[in-house]
């Protein structure tokens, strides 16, 4: 694998991502549980979709590299 190679993260690590956007974009206390689940969703699925174009494997490991 070369440096610049990009690897795809795993299902834990995108919801974790998707769960953090969604807290610094969206008002938890005065949005409804519908709105941000429908919300929660459109993010899941745009990192999905990102996140399938990068190479098969373990995602941390591009923080490892040097």
């Amino acid at each position: 694998m070369k440096v610049g190679d990009i690897m795809q993260f795993s299902k834990d690590i995108l919801h974790t991502l998707t769960l953090e956007i969604l807290k610094e974009k969206y008002d938890f206390k005065n949005s409804s549980e519908e709105e941000l689940l429908k919300h929660y969703h459109e993010i899941f699925l745009k990192l999905s979709e990102v996140n399938n174009s990068f190479s098969k494997g373990d995602g941390l490991s591009v923080f490892k590299q040097t």
